[in-house]
């Protein structure tokens, strides 16, 4: 296993550090980050061992978190900001890389920060959400609202393509069930996180063309959240991008097809 350092970055945004290369890469991580917190050091050691199959030896790589009393509205424009801060300050220029949610900070930071970007990967993420993926995102917020996070959980797993992998996902999810409640984020997090991004869904778009930095963008033609054609519009919107799409994968495919996006990611990271 790795090794690796964690803190906070201004206070207030959990940081896990990892590997000893010359370059850098910044991570954002997926919604669920928003119910389970890197600053809990058995998450923390599972991202690093995820993410250091993908990241090549010579980088040093930063998985960030998100601030758990984030305040009611608090734009992932000023979350873009805090991020851009922190590698202007304290990491310095590097690789972007962002998994589903984080690409919602990851397009405006990349857009408003291109002296600090090298590169940038969007995984599973876009400028905007589906109509099929706000519909499924609302029903995740009101479920977060009522306190039904066990059933949120749930309704995650059923993004999984293979069957084997949603039984074995929600037979998980039931056993480790306590655990997961009580090692959750304060449900404000996710709540305030997602009713922005919902009220503002598709303003992303404005920055794409602002983006500088080499992109690559992975997607599935199935996903749940981001239909082929909101893939292929981010991709030519932004001046140097090059668009994979996975045919018959959903939404889950960094997981269930996590060979193939490692060889697409280690690829365009050693071009």
């Amino acid at each position: 296993m790795k090794d690796f350092e964690m803190g906070f970055f201004l206070d207030k945004i959990p940081y896990v550090k990892s590997g000893k290369g010359e370059k850098k890469m910044v991570i954002l991580l997926q919604t669920e980050e928003l119910h389970h917190s890197i600053a809990i050091k058995s998450k923390a050691k599972m991202q690093v061992s995820i993410f250091s199959k993908y990241i090549p030896k010579d980088y040093t790589f930063f998985i960030l978190g998100y601030d758990k009393d984030l305040p009611p509205g608090y734009s992932t424009i000023e979350m873009a900001d805090d991020i851009g801060s922190i590698i202007k300050n304290h990491i310095g220029k590097a690789s972007l890389a962002a998994i589903s949610y984080g690409g919602m900070i990851a397009i405006p930071l990349a857009a408003n920060y291109p002296e600090f970007i090298e590169k940038l990967i969007l995984i599973v993420t876009a400028h905007s959400v589906s109509e099929q993926g706000v519909k499924r995102a609302k029903k995740m917020l009101n479920l977060a609202k009522h306190g039904k996070f066990y059933e949120l959980f749930q309704m995650s797993n059923e993004i999984y393509k293979r069957k084997l992998v949603r039984v074995f996902m929600r037979k998980m999810t039931q056993r480790k069930k306590t655990k997961l409640m009580e090692t959750m984020s304060p449900s404000s997090l996710f709540i305030n996180a997602y009713s922005y991004w919902i009220e503002h869904n598709g303003e992303n778009k404005k920055y794409l063309e602002k983006i500088n930095a080499p992109t690559l963008i992975i997607g599935a033609d199935k996903d749940q959240f981001f239909t082929k054609e909101i893939y292929e519009e981010t991709a030519e919107l932004i001046h140097n991008a090059h668009l994979k799409i996975f045919e018959n994968e959903t939404h889950m495919v960094p997981i269930e097809k996590m060979l193939s996006v490692r060889k697409e990611v280690s690829k365009f990271l050693g071009e």
